[in-house]
């Protein structure tokens, strides 16, 4: 069996670095695994989903389900300890199920060094984040947000304090120098807005803040 690890930093700040790679994934004798560094799950909260040495959520029935999911268990954390999160959703090649992962970064700090690793029946079509505590810059997606979604040609959400879930799609529009400077982002060239994410019945996705 084959295993799929994506390594990256991202960072609303300092710098964006991604490598891939694959590995042969052996075989793991106890059902009990040791996180990577800086990786933050909980099976007994979110059901027993550990395969191996990697660990997804439960299935959802779409896209969408699954950011909501990850964000409403995760944005209240983020807010209340300023820390981010960020994950991938993965969909199952032959069921078409949804999941997601989740890494966590420092208190206090914009950079996430993460390792997704899942099995070759999946594939990532998106990318989830929140951005901790605070208003302003943080309910935007920044250069760094919008250069991630460049470079792999896919979604990346984002839930904030605003308790709105946001995404930013590979064909939307960055703001101009002129835009960010208006809105209080600076003279930087790169930040979004994004767009609300709504469901199935058309309604504005909703995310808990606490």
């Amino acid at each position: 069996m084959e295993r799929r690890t994506w390594m990256f930093i991202i960072t609303t700040t300092i710098a964006l670095m991604f490598s891939t790679a694959v590995k042969a994934m052996d075989p793991v004798a106890s059902s009990s695994v040791e996180a990577p560094a800086k990786w933050k799950f909980d099976p007994q909260q979110q059901g027993q989903s550990e395969h191996g040495d990697y660990w997804i959520s439960p299935s959802f029935v779409s896209e969408v389900a699954a950011v909501a999911s990850a964000c409403n268990i995760y944005n209240p954390v983020s807010i209340q300890e300023d820390r981010e999160y960020i994950g991938a959703v993965l969909k199952h090649k032959t069921t078409n199920h949804y999941h997601y992962t989740v890494a966590a970064g420092e208190s206090g700090e914009d950079r996430i060094h993460a390792e997704i690793v899942f099995p070759k029946e999946y594939e990532v079509i998106a990318f989830w984040h929140t951005h901790g505590a605070g208003k302003g810059s943080r309910h935007y997606f920044s250069k760094y947000d919008t250069a991630l979604v460049q470079q792999w040609n896919k979604p990346f959400y984002l839930s904030d304090s605003s308790g709105y879930l946001k995404v930013f799609n590979p064909d939307d529009r960055i703001m101009s120098s002129y835009q960010a400077r208006k809105v209080g982002l600076g003279h930087a060239k790169g930040s979004a807005k994004g767009n609300k994410v709504r469901d199935s019945r058309g309604e504005t996705v909703r995310i808990r803040t606490e």
